[in-house]
């Protein structure tokens, strides 16, 4: 593939699917998306951390800003609470990082589907379960 005026490579359906990435889609879009073997770029921020590492995703600076309007059916968070805001231009970067080396895109994609298949099966989330839960029982917090 040739770089385009930008100096990026054309993405194909099997390098990266960037439509779950930063647009504040569900998690299941981007869990689905590594345990399918491929690259995930999303922010450093939220739920999807339960399941992504910096090892098995680009994980994406932002800062917290608080929401400043009220809640539509488009936007369901409440006014004044904060929401994390993606660098731009660190996502952009890493876009075209996995884009230009497909070696390292397919490396991250690799160590994503292995690490998802883990942590999303019923048998390791059981295991984590029952563990958090003998850590519980052990605790001084009753």
């Amino acid at each position: 593939d040739q770089p385009n005026g930008d100096g990026v490579k054309p993405l194909n359906d099997k390098a990266l699917d960037p439509r779950n990435t930063l647009l504040g889609k569900t998690q299941r879009g981007m869990a689905e998306s590594m345990l399918m073997g491929k690259p995930v770029i999303a922010t450093g921020y939220s739920g999807n951390l339960d399941f992504m590492t910096t090892d098995t995703a680009k994980l994406v600076p932002y800062r917290l800003i608080p929401i400043a309007s009220e809640s539509t059916i488009n936007n369901p968070y409440p006014k004044g609470c904060l929401w994390a805001d993606a660098e731009g231009d660190a996502a952009a970067a890493m876009m075209r990082e996995l884009a230009n080396d497909p070696q390292a895109a397919q490396e991250l994609g690799r160590r994503a589907q292995a690490f998802a298949r883990e942590r999303l099966s019923p048998d390791g989330y059981s295991r984590r379960l029952c563990e958090r839960l003998d850590a519980i029982r052990k605790s001084d917090c009753r």
